[in-house]
């Protein structure tokens, strides 16, 4: 199970919640990279508990538990497409760093995964 703590810079007087992170993104940068062959993208689904999406090469999705400033993961699964290697390159890199990720803040609709105050990932929430 991969541990995933969270901490918001959306307010200190407001108490964070799975709803607050649901919704579709879009990766615009990951561990300093911001030029993919595909940008890899993901899903929070607060009803179900549930992360999906795309790492650049295949789809992946799992469950996860959501409790105050933590969020843990189960061990995702995902499809065994052959790509070309910069796209496994991508997807090596996005499902490292979602297991690396240890906190994170939103902020203006973008999503910052972060790991001993590093970013790892930054994705913007599409409109809802």
């Amino acid at each position: 199970m991969v541990a995933v703590m969270f901490q918001s810079c959306i307010s200190t007087s407001e108490k964070v919640t799975v709803e607050s992170l649901a919704g579709s993104y879009t990766v615009t940068t990951l561990n300093d990279k911001t030029s993919f062959p595909q940008n890899p993208t993901f899903e929070i689904n607060a009803e179900e508990l549930k992360i999906s999406g795309f790492s650049g090469c295949n789809r992946f999705f799992g469950s996860f538990t959501f409790s105050e400033n933590s969020l843990k993961f189960g061990k995702l699964g995902a499809t065994q497409m052959m790509c070309p290697e910069e796209q496994n390159a991508t997807e090596r890199m996005m499902m490292k760093a979602l297991e690396q990720t240890t906190s994170f803040n939103f902020e203006d609709n973008v999503l910052r995964l972060l790991h001993d105050g590093e970013i790892l990932v930054e994705a913007e929430r599409k409109n809802q």
